[in-house]
């Protein structure tokens, strides 16, 4: 899947994450945030490090590939 915002990434997870049963308390505990702090990056309400993004995207399963953009 292509991603090309931050919001289209933040509901993808949201929607990875219920798939594997993963509660936002769950995913919190894992990545150092709230379960607020979950619910308002998936609703787009804040933003978080990218530190933290990448732990949130290694207890999902979500792989991330960088590519360079043809001209």
């Amino acid at each position: 899947m292509r991603i090309t915002g931050a919001s289209q990434l933040a509901e993808e997870v949201r929607k990875i994450r219920k798939e594997q049963g993963i509660t936002s308390e769950k995913l919190g505990q894992y990545a150092d945030l709230s379960r607020y702090a979950v619910l308002n990056f998936e609703n787009q309400k804040s933003d978080i490090k990218l530190s933290t993004l990448l732990k949130i995207l290694k207890l999902c399963n979500i792989e991330i590939y960088i590519k360079v953009k043809s001209k």
